[in-house]
């Protein structure tokens, strides 16, 4: 029986940069995704959180995030 892969974790900078990449003129969330080899939908949960929560997006491993 073989193991299950692991999940990748990105950090919380890699996260912005990437949704910042998706702002530029041109740019989509499916040819970010692409470039990188992970799926366009996780581009666009970052996008979300990073709209819904600003500079507290993105807390990392097990910790909660800050309330407003």
């Amino acid at each position: 029986m073989s193991e299950n892969p692991t999940r990748c974790q990105f950090c919380a900078e890699f996260n912005r940069d990437e949704v910042d990449l998706t702002q530029q003129p041109g740019r989509t969330s499916t040819d970010v995704a692409h470039q990188l080899w992970i799926r366009p939908a996780l581009i666009q949960r970052w996008r979300q959180e990073a709209r819904a929560r600003g500079e507290l997006a993105f807390p990392g491993t097990g910790k909660q995030a800050l309330s407003e």
